[in-house]
């Protein structure tokens, strides 16, 4: 999935409001946080800032993360044999079939 394609979606979504839970989530945070660095000492306000904008940039980075999980997961069940047994597999199965009737 291209950068643009994840944006498109992620701006679709905060458009639309088909995310508003999170949108509301991360609202909260953001003001939590900048509740919290003014009560910080002023020296001490720069790493409440660079706090702040770390954590606002994994959630970002999350969010393009799971986009690109769900474009592989896809493209995997489009393109993959997910009924696939190794032959091995299928050997052991049978012996253990056969084992089970064996020992009733």
């Amino acid at each position: 999935m291209t950068l643009e394609q994840k944006n498109l979606i992620l701006g679709f979504l905060a458009i639309t409001g088909l995310d508003k839970e999170n949108q509301k989530e991360e609202t909260r945070l953001q003001k939590l946080f900048s509740e919290l660095i003014e009560l910080l000492p002023a020296e001490h306000r720069i790493k409440g800032i660079t706090l702040q904008m770390d954590l606002e940039d994994l959630v970002e980075n999350v969010k393009f993360s799971y986009l690109g999980f769900g474009a592989s997961l896809y493209e995997v069940t489009e393109e993959w044999n997910l009924d696939w047994t190794p032959t091995v597999a299928k050997e052991i199965k049978e012996q253990a079939k056969q084992n089970n009737k064996e020992s009733a």
